[in-house]
């Protein structure tokens, strides 16, 4: 586990505009998502996205589902579909 080590400057993004209290949350160790308090992160990657986004681990595991980890879920429904998808959708014969 990476610790958290608190920025010493938090750069202005465009993103900014849209969330104006990222800097801040970041600032004070706040996950910009969920808003608990950053703890440590699993690996430098994940670092690199807090940089990012301001997402504490957490919030970044549930966002970023891989085929990799068994405890993600991503193609769960998937499985369980009781309807194939409609591929017809009137083309002509030749288009078919």
């Amino acid at each position: 586990m990476f610790p958290f080590e608190p920025p010493t400057e938090i750069p202005v993004r465009p993103v900014d505009a849209l969330f104006p209290e990222r800097r801040q949350r970041m600032a004070e160790g706040i996950c910009v998502d969920c808003g608990k308090t950053i703890t440590g992160f699993r690996d430098a990657l994940s670092r690199k996205e807090w940089t990012l986004t301001g997402w504490c681990q957490t919030c970044q595991d549930s966002f970023f589902v891989t085929e990799n980890n068994p405890d993600d879920d991503w193609d769960d429904d998937w499985d369980d579909r009781d309807d194939e998808p409609d591929l017809d959708m009137g083309l002509p014969p030749e288009f078919s």
